[in-house]
């Protein structure tokens, strides 16, 4: 049965109408721009980046250029960055430290 997941980044202005909003989750669907772009320093951008980069086919450089390109289009905001989902580092944890 497919997952329906929505992109919200084209939708924010809804978001800003739940009262106490502190954090808005960004998929890994989601243009991290766009979204730092309405967010801006009014929540905190959680970011969640693909999992399966920490997790299949392993590569730091790539993983760092991930990285730097969201946090760089999501400069001005208040952000975190959250590795959720991630079942397996194929049995090296060190991963998540590189």
């Amino acid at each position: 049965e497919p997952t329906f997941i929505m992109d919200l980044s084209k939708q924010l202005i809804i978001l800003r109408k739940i009262p106490n909003l502190r954090r808005i989750a960004v998929t890994p669907r989601a243009d991290v721009a766009r979204c730092a772009e309405q967010i801006q320093q009014d929540y905190v951008l959680s970011w969640r980046p693909n999992p399966a980069m920490v997790s299949c086919g392993f590569n730091p450089e790539d993983i760092r250029k991930v990285i730097r390109d969201g946090l760089e289009a999501s400069k001005g905001c208040y952000v975190d960055i959250i590795l959720k989902d991630v079942t397996t580092v194929e049995g090296h944890p060190q991963r998540l430290k590189e």
